[in-house]
């Protein structure tokens, strides 16, 4: 059995391995892996998957493909703040975020944008608004470390 079509992370593995490739000069497999992020089918409902898929079309010389990614997240993050948030009550366990961490999540999705687009002073505010709302946000804390 392999790994999922709609794997959320593979974009993210993918980046990562290529900058391993990159960094030890094989330029030959960080061109295959940034590829292999950028051309991650099923999983574009995830903003972390859109992020590596943007900076890997970065690395790939496809500016534009990757700004227009960056754009998109920037929009969303606007559009979920913009959002009535409302929180049923009566949702099951797991399917209903509070209010503080939808908003968390935009701001997040936000930092991601400006971080790719390198807006680093835009995306560190992002993060940490990210992390007051939600003390427990793991990525935006390792944004926040890679910032600083």
């Amino acid at each position: 059995m392999g790994r999922p079509k709609n794997d959320r992370r593979a974009p993210q593995v993918a980046y990562y391995t290529g900058s391993a490739y990159e960094a030890s000069g094989d330029s030959e497999r960080a061109t295959e892996s940034y590829k292999r992020a950028a051309n991650q089918k099923g999983t574009s409902q995830w903003p972390e998957t859109r992020f590596y898929q943007g900076l890997s079309l970065d690395k790939l010389g496809q500016k534009d493909a990757a700004n227009k990614i960056f754009d998109e997240l920037i929009h969303a993050g606007r559009n979920r703040l913009s959002q009535k948030i409302e929180v049923d009550f009566f949702a099951k366990f797991g399917e209903q975020q509070s209010a503080e961490a939808q908003e968390a999540s935009a701001h997040y999705v936000l930092g991601l944008g400006y971080l790719g687009r390198g807006q680093r002073s835009e995306a560190r505010n992002e993060f940490e608004k990210t992390v007051a709302l939600d003390v427990s946000h793991v990525w935006a804390k390792a944004f926040l470390a890679d910032l600083d």
